[in-house]
């Protein structure tokens, strides 16, 4: 019985919780469909007020793959490129792997981007770019920039992850 607790708690205190803070805190701001161009996606533009502090922001992807002989899974690579109005731009790369190469595969993504303060209103522009090529793409792609958004508490995180490798292993002794 203690084991399952352990895993429980573990499973809700590690990752469920860190899931639930980075993309289910604050409220959907701005939810833009990126349109694709050459080599990523044009980039998207949207202004926030001080009162939306501090902000996330969140790039959903659908992608697809066909069977592929090779025995890695494609994956997909950007750099998620975030301007602010009067400031230098900032640079994040993000990867998509998929599960299966094997198999014809269909996938939904979302990768947390940042989170960023806001101090003063201001304008953003944020652009995907595909950094490498790929047997993967993208049929679809959404910007979600949330507001009023929590930070994990990373030490609850760990202990989450402490309890659950603590029930894993004793459901293996």
């Amino acid at each position: 019985m203690i084991k399952i607790t352990l895993l429980i708690l573990g499973v809700l205190l590690g990752p469920g919780y860190y899931i639930y803070i980075t993309f289910f805190t604050g409220q959907v701001l701005h939810s833009i469909p990126l349109a694709p161009a050459q080599d990523g996606f044009q980039p998207a533009s949207f202004s926030v007020e001080t009162k939306s502090d501090p902000i996330r922001i969140v790039l959903q992807v659908s992608t697809e793959h066909a069977p592929i002989v090779q025995t890695t899974p494609p994956k997909l690579s950007y750099r998620v490129t975030v301007t602010r109005q009067n400031h230098q731009p900032q640079s994040y790369p993000v990867q998509l792997n998929a599960l299966l190469a094997t198999d014809r595969e269909l996938k939904d993504f979302n990768e947390s981007i940042t989170t960023l303060p806001v101090n003063e209103a201001t304008h953003y522009t944020v652009s995907v770019q595909q950094t490498e090529p790929s047997q993967m793409h993208a049929t679809k792609a959404t910007l979600i920039v949330r507001e009023r958004v929590s930070s994990p508490n990373m030490g609850a995180v760990w202990a989450g992850v402490a309890l659950l490798a603590a029930g894993i292993l004793l459901l293996l002794a």
